[in-house]
């Protein structure tokens, strides 16, 4: 069960949260012609020395594997916040198992809930191809130099999202074009409604459309273990469709 005061985005089915240590003891299967995978810690240290050459610094990093140790996600908070109770956050996944690519992404984490949100901003991946090696580092320090701009463009996103009111008609309308647009799939669509009707934190207690997102990414963390690919990319269509409604 993921909880507001000790949460982690990796415990469920089997997996389970690790240190740095312990995955420096994961090692990458052999290379093939045209696969080469990399071992996990490889790219959670690219990520942050990115992170520490563009003068960020990281306050709290949560990693997880799955219950086979092939898939990766990790979670690095920064000091940096986007608006009050959001701080900046760069997730970092990888997989040894041609599951899903090496990369990172930027979003925010909302401390009340503790529940990362990416955004389509700041998305690199990198496939297990040759080359990965030489070309990596630089990718990911490219994504992490974007963080600056990112952070202010984010932070008048969520204000505008705060300040903009959200009826039942209102809320219900999104929650359907959500489905519609795939940012959530049908299964889902119960399971958001309750949460916009019944927030679980009071700081998603005004009817704003910032809670109806909320409603949407509370949903969402408990799918990214599962499917990691599949939900970053329903995130960046959700982050698409409540873009219409700041428009």
């Amino acid at each position: 069960m993921v909880t507001a005061n000790n949460a982690t985005l990796l415990l469920h089915r089997g997996s389970r949260k690790v240190t740095p240590e312990e995955l420096l003891e994961i090692s990458a299967p052999q290379p093939t012609r045209s696969w080469h995978p990399i071992p996990h810690y490889r790219v959670l240290d690219s990520a942050r020395s990115a992170i520490e050459q563009t003068g960020f610094k990281v306050t709290r990093m949560e990693l997880g594997v799955s219950r086979d140790d092939h898939k990766f996600f990790g979670v690095l908070d920064l000091a940096s916040t986007i608006v009050e109770g959001v701080m900046l956050a760069v997730g970092v996944r990888n997989s040894t198992d041609k599951s899903l690519p090496a990369g990172i992404a930027a979003g925010e984490r909302v401390l009340v809930c503790d529940n990362l949100a990416f955004s389509a901003q700041i998305v690199v991946m990198r496939k297990h191809t040759t080359y990965i090696e030489r070309e990596l580092d630089q990718r990911i320090l490219d994504g992490i130099t974007r963080l600056p701009a990112f952070q202010e463009n984010a932070a008048g996103r969520i204000r505008r999202l705060q300040e903009t009111p959200m009826d039942n008609p209102g809320a219900h309308d999104l929650i359907v074009r959500a489905v519609d647009e795939r940012c959530i799939g049908l299964r889902d669509l119960p399971k958001v409604l309750e949460r916009w009707r019944s927030p679980g934190y009071e700081a998603f207690g005004p009817r704003t459309a910032w809670s109806l997102y909320n409603a949407f990414t509370e949903v969402a963390k408990d799918r990214f273990e599962r499917q990691p690919t599949t939900t970053a990319a329903q995130s960046i269509r959700l982050n698409r469709l409540f873009g219409t409604v700041l428009n």
